[in-house]
Parts: structure tokens; C-alpha cells; sequence
């Protein structure tokens, strides 16, 4: 009789499933040039259209006050990207005298279309009910910067891209006026500048 000796054989062992690493967020940084923008002038220039100037200007004279509208395309930033900082950069192109150092220049989010080709101050679009941002002037030759990232995300989240208007904070007092450069300007440098930080 053949005995046939069975030995007893482990399985082998299941392999540990190895942890997929989560993808950390892409940083991104996009820095645009604005897509239309004007100024819009109370007074005996309610009427008149000035989307091809060099220029965009606030000035503070009561009824014959001027505002400035700008827009930026956002469509080179990622659906669903989450905005660390947007900051906008306007430049005078006179340096702020001791007449306009001081003045508070506000922007805030529009609330409906508009273009440049054909505003005026008397069909500009309405505003948000918040200013968005703040700035002092100061005499010399500065730029300025505006921090406007919460409006870019409600943008990239789906609210209407309208841009912005900025104002003098006190348009009834002392007339005082600054000359932005527009996207129109010689100097690229110059011109009003979107700067976003992003995660993706």
C-alpha cells in the first residue's frame, strides 16, 4: 500500500492595498489685462461715450462727478478654481498732486451688463449695495492696488461678470480728479492689471 504524506500549504498572503496619495492643489498665478474699460462723466457729458481714451477717471465735482467701469475676462482661470487673492492695479498716469492726496477712492461690484463702446453716465450700470474695496491717495507717483478676490470667486462660482465702477467716496466735495491709464495706454505697463492667485 502507497501512503501518500499531505503537507498542509499556507496561502499566501493578500497584498496590503497601498494608499493612493491624495493630489495636493495646483497653485496658479494669472495676470490679465482689462477686456473693456471707460469712465462715465455727470454734467454736460452725461450723453457722451469715452471708451476709447487713454484714460479712465474719478473725480469728485458733484453732478459733473466721473466714475470708471472696467472688466476682465476670467476664462483663462479653471472652472471650480478657488481664488486665494485677486488684486487689481490702476496707475495714474499724472502723478496725484496735493489737491487729490487724501481723496478715498471705492470700487465696487456691477450689477449689470454694460460696454465700453457705448456707456455713458447716464445708462451706467447700478452697484452692489457694498463697497468692495478702499483706497487713500497719496501724492506722488504711486499705483495703486484694489483687493477684489471675494467678487472674482462669485464670478468663477457663476454670478454675472460685470465688473467693477470706482468712485470717489465723497463726489459732492472739493473737485479733484485722477487719470488712470486705460487698456487703451502706450505703456503696457500702465495699463489696469488683474492679478489672481489661485487653487485648483
Amino acid at each position: 500500500v502507497l501512503t501518500v504524506a499531505w503537507s498542509k500549504v499556507a496561502p499566501a498572503p493578500t497584498p496590503t492595498p497601498t494608499a493612493t496619495p491624495t493630489p495636493m492643489p495646483a497653485d496658479g498665478v494669472v495676470s490679465l489685462t482689462a477686456s473693456e474699460d471707460t469712465y462715465v462723466r455727470g454734467g454736460g457729458g452725461s450723453t457722451s461715450n469715452f471708451g476709447s481714451d487713454v484714460e479712465i477717471r474719478v473725480r469728485s465735482q458733484g453732478a459733473s462727478s466721473r466714475r470708471t467701469l472696467l472688466k476682465f475676462d476670467l476664462t483663462s482661470i479653471p472652472t471650480g478654481a478657488s481664488v486665494s487673492s485677486a488684486i487689481l492695479k490702476l496707475c495714474p498716469v499724472i502723478d496725484v498732486g496735493a489737491s487729490e492726496a487724501g481723496s478715498v477712492h471705492e470700487i465696487y461690484r456691477a450689477t449689470s451688463a454694460w460696454s465700453e463702446a457705448t456707456v455713458t453716465w447716464n445708462t451706467q450700470p447700478p452697484i452692489a449695495a457694498q463697497v468692495t474695496d478702499l483706497i487713500t491717495l497719496i501724492q506722488g507717483p504711486n499705483c495703486y492696488a484694489f483687493s477684489v478676490g471675494a467678487d472674482v470667486q462669485s464670478w468663477l462660482s457663476g454670478a454675472s461678470n460685470d465688473g467693477w465702477l470706482v468712485k470717489d467716496s465723497n463726489e459732492g466735495g472739493t473737485p479733484a480728479e485722477v487719470r488712470y491709464a486705460s487698456r487703451e495706454a502706450v505703456d503696457p505697463l500702465m495699463r489696469p492689471q488683474l492679478v489672481v492667485t489661485y487653487t485648483y
